[in-house]
C-alpha cells in the first residue's frame, strides 16, 4: 500500500488535482515559497508568444537560482484545441495524449551563474555520469532540472543506459510526468558562427524531428511519447523557431508525429551557448595565423622543392667523399 506521502505526491501529479485554483496557488506557494508577481507585458510582447484566447493560462516557477515561465500550450496543427485551463493541465493533456503533439513556449531567467552546483541532487547525478557528447551536458541536465522543479519530473534512464542500437539517433534521457514515460531530446537552435536564419531554423527542426522519430522507432524503452527540448539564446531566433514549426513544410510536418516541442528562450546565459566564444576565439586566432594564399603556397612549394634537392645533393656529395 501506498504511503501517506506517496498518494499526496500521486493526487497532485493528477490534472483534476490542478483545475482547482486554489490548489494550484497552494503548489506555487509551498514549492517556490514566492508568490506569483505580476506578468511583465513588455517582455511578453518582446517574444511575441502566441496567446490566442484559447490558450492555456501561464504558469510560473520561482527558484533560488533561476525562474522560468511557461506561457502557451498549442496542438501541432495550429492554436491549442485544450481548454482553457491552468498551464499544468494542458501540459498534462497534451502529454498523455499518445496521438498529438504540439509546442510549448517557455522563457528562463538565470539568477546565479548556471554550474553544476546549482542543479538539483538527481541532475547532479545525470551531470556526473556524463553523456555521448560532453559539449552538451549543461545543457541536457538544465534541461531535466527544470521538468524536475516545474513539474516533479523523476529521471529514469540517462543516454547511456537507454537500449537503443548503435547507428540510430539516440535519446538523451528518459523521465517520468504525469504518470507518463517521456522521452527527452535536447538541442539548441543557434549559429555561433554567423546569424540563425530561416533556412537554419527549418534544417534544425527537420533533422530533431527526424531523429525523435527515429529513436523512438528503434529504442526498446517504453515511452508515450518525447520532448524535443530547445534551447535559444534569442527572441529573434525564438521567433524564427516558432515560425519554422508552423511554416507547413513538408519534411517538418511528415516527421511531427506526437512529439511536443518545448523551446525555452535563454537570453544572457553564454553557459548553454559556450561554441559561440569559442568560435570568436578561434576567428580571432585565424586572423593571426590565416593559411596562406594561393600564390604563397606556389612560393612555399618551390621552396620546398629547392631545399629537398639541397639536401639530397648533400647527401650524395658526402657519400662520394666517403669513397
Amino acid at each position: 500500500m501506498l504511503g501517506a506521502e506517496e498518494r499526496a505526491q500521486d493526487h497532485e501529479s493528477s490534472p483534476e488535482f490542478y483545475q482547482n485554483t486554489s490548489n494550484t496557488a497552494k503548489y506555487l506557494n509551498r514549492d517556490t515559497g514566492r508568490c506569483k508577481p505580476h506578468i511583465n507585458p513588455n517582455k511578453q510582447a518582446e517574444y511575441n508568444f502566441h496567446n490566442y484566447p484559447e490558450n492555456c493560462n501561464e504558469f510560473n516557477y520561482y527558484g533560488k537560482y533561476y525562474d522560468v515561465t511557461f506561457r502557451s500550450v498549442r496542438s501541432g496543427l495550429g492554436p491549442s484545441a485544450y481548454r482553457p485551463a491552468p498551464f499544468r493541465v494542458c501540459f498534462s493533456d497534451i502529454l498523455q495524449d499518445e496521438q498529438k503533439g504540439g509546442l510549448v513556449e517557455c522563457t528562463f531567467r538565470k539568477l546565479e551563474p548556471v554550474t553544476r552546483d546549482t542543479l538539483s541532487d538527481r541532475a547532479k547525478d545525470m551531470h556526473n555520469e556524463g553523456n555521448l557528447n560532453p559539449g552538451s551536458i549543461l545543457s541536457e541536465t538544465l534541461s531535466y532540472d527544470i521538468l524536475k522543479r516545474s513539474f516533479r519530473a523523476k529521471l529514469e534512464k540517462t543516454e547511456k543506459n537507454i537500449c537503443c542500437p548503435i547507428d540510430r539517433p539516440r535519446t538523451d534521457y528518459m523521465c517520468s510526468m504525469f504518470k507518463r514515460n517521456i522521452g527527452v531530446s535536447v538541442t539548441r537552435a543557434y549559429n555561433g558562427k554567423g546569424m540563425f536564419t530561416e533556412r537554419r531554423g527549418k534544417k534544425l527542426l527537420k533533422k530533431k524531428l527526424e531523429g525523435v522519430v527515429m529513436s523512438s522507432q528503434a529504442t526498446e524503452e517504453e515511452w508515450c511519447k518525447q520532448i524535443l527540448f530547445i534551447w535559444v539564446p534569442s527572441a529573434q531566433n525564438h521567433q524564427i523557431t516558432v515560425d519554422a514549426y508552423f511554416s507547413g513544410d513538408k519534411k517538418i510536418e511528415a516527421f511531427k508525429s506526437n512529439t511536443v516541442v518545448m523551446i525555452m528562450v535563454a537570453e544572457d546565459t553564454p553557459e548553454l551557448f559556450p561554441s559561440k566564444g569559442r568560435s570568436m576565439l578561434s576567428n580571432k586566432k585565424a586572423n593571426h595565423h590565416s593559411p596562406p594564399a594561393p600564390q604563397n603556397k606556389i612560393l612555399l612549394l618551390a621552396r620546398t622543392e629547392k631545399l629537398y634537392w639541397a639536401v639530397l645533393y648533400m647527401c650524395y656529395f658526402t657519400l662520394f667523399q666517403s669513397f
